[in-house]
């Protein structure tokens, strides 16, 4: 089902499995439309700070068809970037000051930037309505799903790299790899939580 292949899209973005909707299969692609994960109020995709959205054609008309086009592009290593649902990274730029032998961190800034990667049909026009209704639910969670991390990760990282001003030199690398680590583990729980009150929640 396609859920499934949300799951494997963001398992490659962020190594868990935060929630997807439910997708009807082949045989009750006309069943009423999903509802889409919800988003944070006033926190959209859009807004995250850095942030740049590209999209990527999906083929089919069907369920089984756009499954297929689906998990092809996720099997195919040469398109596996092109089809993850989001990356992030932050650059950190160090103002140095020494004074004698010693050297101290004097001023320190960072740029978080991020890239988005969403699905859409190639051929709209040609999808039927039940499955058009929960191809767009399931588009919406995927996009739901990114803005949420990446909220997530800038409310961390924010100001996060002043805790380096006054340490010395040789001891900043080290710092911000790990508050880059704790923020990623942090990240991992909090997709975790996510999946795991999707799982709970009854179907609809």
């Amino acid at each position: 089902m396609l859920t499934t292949i949300l799951i494997a899209a963001m398992a490659q973005a962020y190594g868990n499995t935060p929630s997807a909707p439910r997708v009807p299969s082949a045989t009750t692609a006309t069943a009423a439309p999903v509802a889409p994960a919800a988003a944070v109020a006033g926190r959209p995709l859009r807004s995250v700070p850095g942030t740049s959205i590209s999209y990527y054609d999906v083929s089919g008309t069907t369920v089984p068809e756009i499954e297929l086009s689906l998990k092809t592009m996720l099997a195919d290593a040469a398109v596996k970037d092109k089809v993850r649902l989001f990356s992030w990274k932050v650059g950190t730029q160090l103002t140095k000051a020494t004074n004698g032998t010693k050297c101290v961190v004097q001023k320190a800034s960072s740029t978080f930037t991020a890239k988005v990667s969403l699905p859409r049909l190639a051929e709209p026009a040609k999808v039927k309505k039940g499955v058009m209704a929960n191809w767009t639910a399931y588009v919406a969670t995927a996009e739901n799903n990114a803005a949420a991390s990446l909220w997530f990760l800038t409310d961390r990282l924010r100001g996060a790299e002043q805790s380096l001003v006054g340490m010395p030199c040789d001891q900043a690398d080290p710092a911000w790899n790990a508050t880059l680590d704790k923020v990623k583990s942090e990240l991992s729980a909090f997709n975790a939580q996510r999946a795991l009150a999707a799982a709970q929640k009854p179907a609809g």
